[in-house]
């Protein structure tokens, strides 16, 4: 019996398995199969440029947040990232603890907290921002054409937001 995994140019490749392994062929037709595959690809590049920034992609989108939401609060912030209340608290104590970002009481609701960069968090993200530019090159070299990659981040971002909800649909 062989593991059956696609190669990069979309060929199938066999490889012999150890003795009681089992792995259904049907998998390499699988939608869900083939995005973790890619998530993978994504993550280990992602992981491997932005470990000398000592950041996790939770990090970095969490700090990509506030650089473009000065003041958001981090009761507004868990919902954009998908992320519940209760691990962000974590990763907004990282950053506070790093000396990244801080809270600043808002002036219309004295009891809630505004997220801002500091100096060293706009640095580092300025650093970010070129790790990030090589980590979204890599991905281009994956896909042929620039027309291929949009269409794929489209075809993601329908996937991701269901099927159309307008009046009348």
């Amino acid at each position: 019996m062989g593991l059956r995994t696609l190669k990069k140019d979309g060929a199938i490749k066999t490889k012999d398995l150890e003795a009681g392994a089992r792995i259904s062929t049907d998998m390499v037709d699988n939608l869900g199969f083939r995005l973790r595959l890619a998530q993978n690809l994504v993550f280990k590049d992602f992981n491997e440029r932005f470990a000398e920034l000592s950041l996790t992609q939770s990090l970095w989108s969490v700090l990509i947040l506030i650089e473009g939401n000065p003041g958001l609060r981090q009761a507004d912030l868990g919902a954009p990232l998908g992320i519940q209340q209760a691990n962000l608290v974590e990763l907004i104590e990282t950053l506070v603890s790093r000396g990244l970002i801080n809270r600043v009481p808002l002036p219309s609701d004295r009891r809630s907290q505004g997220l801002h960069l500091t100096a060293e968090g706009m640095g580092l993200m300025a650093r970010g921002w070129k790790v990030h530019r090589g980590h979204i090159d890599y991905l281009h070299t994956r896909i042929s054409s620039e027309a291929d990659y949009r269409l794929l981040t489209d075809l993601l971002q329908r996937l991701i937001a269901g099927p159309d909800q307008s009046p009348g649909a």
